[in-house]
């Protein structure tokens, strides 16, 4: 079985950067300070962050489908 690794969007995420936390929780996202490296891999960038860099943590649903598949998964992003 072969599968490919995708980066997600970058502009679907943009704009929560700019959210205040308040806002980034109803948005069910947080705002974190990576402390370790590896261990904050970019869904977007597909790199890892540097220890000191702002990240957030997001849930995204890669797979929405009705079925038993259906997947949320909790994601960090670079800014």
């Amino acid at each position: 079985m072969t599968f490919q690794i995708h980066a997600l969007p970058a502009a679907r995420f943009r704009p929560l950067f700019a959210l205040p936390d308040k806002e980034l929780l109803k948005a069910r996202a947080t705002r974190m300070v990576v402390d370790s490296n590896p261990g904050f891999p970019c869904r977007v960038s597909l790199e890892e962050a540097d220890i000191g860099e702002t990240v957030l943590l997001v849930n995204f649903q890669h797979q929405p489908g009705d079925s038993p598949y259906r997947s949320i998964v909790a994601c960090h992003l670079r800014s």
